[in-house]
């Protein structure tokens, strides 16, 4: 049991998924846009991102658990020949080459047309990894632990403050 528990721990699932569903959330809305766009057809549209928001959700997670298994968060990763990237931009390389094979697949399957889905394949791999960069960015921003401040909170004195008359006793 302890074993499964630092797994867990060490996938960092709870955040995997959390990111999972807000990444899902802003890519079928971009999905259905530009397949409705391309295609002119509602009902193609909707077909194509049902089937990407059934397979996408668990692309993203596997591949968000495997970066948080093998990878330290916050860390830079090396490549050959002694080029170092960040690793928001070697997990956003990653995920397009594994998302393009997919959106190829699942647009061609989907429209029946070659052309088609090349269209649309090229666009999710000129904006997708921006969405997907910008996705990482908002979550390094809004997960990063913040200083806290230990300082009493300040009064101030809006209104003056009138003492009563003195009175001689």
């Amino acid at each position: 049991m302890i074993r499964f528990n630092a797994a867990v721990v060490a996938l960092a699932v709870g955040s995997a998924l959390a990111k999972t569903i807000t990444f899902r959330v802003v890519v079928t809305t971009i999905d259905f846009t530009s397949n409705y766009v391309v295609t002119g057809s509602l009902a193609t549209a909707v077909g194509l991102s049902t089937l990407a928001l059934a397979i996408g959700p668990t692309l993203y997670f596997v591949h968000e658990t495997a970066w948080n298994y093998f990878a330290t968060s916050g860390t830079d990763v090396a490549l050959p020949q002694g080029f170092v990237i960040s690793r928001r931009l070697a997990k956003t390389i990653t995920f397009r080459m594994i998302a393009t094979a997919v959106d190829f697949t699942t647009n061609y399957l989907g429209t029946g047309d070659l052309a088609t889905a090349a269209l649309l394949t090229a666009f999710g791999f000129v904006v997708g990894p921006f969405v997907y960069l910008g996705h990482e960015m908002a979550w390094d921003y809004f997960t990063a632990p913040r200083p806290r401040r230990f300082e009493p909170p300040r009064t101030a004195n809006l209104v003056p403050v009138i003492s009563p008359p003195l009175v001689a006793a």
